[in-house]
């Protein structure tokens, strides 16, 4: 074991439980443990410089299971509704049921290519303009939260949901993906 190692766990004993409340996945913080404890750089071996290589290696690794859970269904208009609402919101029900009830065709993105998620892009860019496009990215692709999407581009929470509902619905009504021979 290493000095720096020998540090590192004394920062780990030291600061775990507050890791742990800013970095809630448990599985993730030991992941990014076993990570920055098996760095190979030379580190000054400060509690600022532990924490810094934690937060990125957690980030690291969140990042990486967020990739590879892109393996799902495009959400549904009823994952926005549900998404950062109010569960006291009286016409919430009348809206899931709604759209619960409509037919619609899923596309699975385990299914796309990177080929394919590049045309639904660029057919999405012939449509909206580039904010648009940079919500859906946000919402799709980094699997932001409407409240972050909020946060970040500075619109209103239902501008949004309103915004990611109508592409959805646009691509699933317009988009036709080019067949392969």
């Amino acid at each position: 074991m290493t000095r720096q190692q020998k540090l590192f766990n004394l920062f780990m004993e030291q600061n775990y439980q507050q890791l742990l409340r800013q970095l809630p996945r448990r599985d993730m913080l030991h992941a990014a443990y076993v990570t920055v404890y098996h760095i190979r750089r030379r580190v000054v071996p400060t509690n600022d410089n532990f924490r810094r290589l934690m937060e990125e290696a957690y980030n690291k690794k969140m990042s990486r299971e967020v990739n590879h859970a892109m393996h799902f269904i495009l959400p549904d208009s009823v994952f926005w509704i549900l998404q950062d609402e109010n569960p006291d919101d009286e016409d919430l029900d009348d809206r899931v049921d709604a759209r619960l009830n409509k037919d619609t065709a899923e596309l699975s993105l385990a299914d796309l290519s990177d080929g394919d998620i590049s045309r639904i892009v660029s057919f999405l860019r012939k449509r909206y303009n580039q904010s648009d496009v940079t919500v859906f990215n946000l919402a799709m692709k980094k699997r932001f939260t409407i409240a972050q999407i909020a946060e970040v581009t500075y619109q209103k929470k239902k501008d949004i949901s309103r915004l990611l509902e109508k592409m959805g619905n646009d691509i699933r009504n317009n988009y036709r993906p080019i067949n392969k021979r």
